[in-house]
């Protein structure tokens, strides 16, 4: 998909609550609907170029319930890789954050208990909850994921060897483009003869 074709799931949300994409939003507000329409478009490039070719139901290796694991178990690869890498003072930011009606399919009371799951991760020091989390929905041990996760040999051999780490990186350039457009897009002002 080319990254100037606004993906599926940002032009569905947009046209089931054309209110999210109205000019006169709170600039908070704004910047959160910005960021979950890029969360969409980022979901739906994973799902069509890693979930669905390498461990969906068709993928044809493994069952289907272990490739879940090993999908949840590369997600978190890429959570614990990529989380020393976020900006300083990104708890801060995202504590501050005060929902006010922002989504109108979720309740203020959600978005503030999953804004302080994050932020309590995202202290200095603090673990990572993303193994138990896991853990937890597949009915899997934490072990189960920190022993895989803590041996290279058999994160290669299970997973690497279906998706290399050269693909991820490469995909996770062009899912930065895509989001990067998602979000200018949305938040560029419309030109004075399409309003």
């Amino acid at each position: 998909m080319p990254v100037t074709q606004t993906p599926r799931a940002v032009l569905s949300l947009l046209q089931a609550h054309p209110q999210l994409a109205a000019p006169g939003l709170f600039p908070a507000q704004r910047a959160f609907v910005a960021g979950y329409l890029a969360h969409l478009a980022l979901d739906e490039l994973w799902l069509r170029e890693i979930f669905q070719p390498v461990f969906g139901p068709e993928a044809g290796w493994e069952t289907f319930g272990e490739r879940l694991f090993l999908h949840n178990v590369l997600r978190t690869y890429l959570d614990e890789r990529d989380r020393p890498t976020l900006p300083a003072g990104t708890a801060a930011l995202l504590a501050a954050a005060e929902p006010a009606g922002w989504l109108p399919f979720a309740s203020d009371t959600d978005l503030c208990s999953w804004r302080n799951f994050l932020v309590q991760q995202l202290q200095p020091g603090a673990p990572a909850q993303t193994v138990a989390v896991f853990a937890q929905r597949m009915g899997r041990t934490p072990q189960e994921f920190e022993a895989l996760l803590g041996s290279p040999a058999e994160l290669q051999a299970r997973i690497f060897s279906r998706i290399s780490e050269a693909q991820l990186n490469s995909f996770q350039s062009r899912a930065a483009s895509l989001c990067k457009q998602v979000v200018d897009d949305f938040l560029q002002p419309p030109a004075a003869g399409n309003q």
